[in-house]
């Protein structure tokens, strides 16, 4: 039995498709601090740690 009509494409969080994703980190006001771009397969908690560190220390 198929399902969904003739009409309908493929699958919009099919994990195999390629692509890519851009991980921005900004201040409070939208300021960007760091962007970092992966590929679309990989996590975006196993992100975090390198947007943060790779911030730069602010002095003062």
């Amino acid at each position: 039995m198929r399902k969904g009509r003739a009409d309908t494409g493929p699958s919009p969080v099919d994990r195999r498709k390629t692509g890519s994703k851009h991980h921005l980190l900004c201040a409070r006001r939208s300021t960007p601090l760091k962007a970092l771009t992966t590929a679309a397969k990989v996590n975006d908690v196993t992100q975090t740690h390198a947007l943060v560190d790779g911030v730069p220390a602010v002095a003062g």
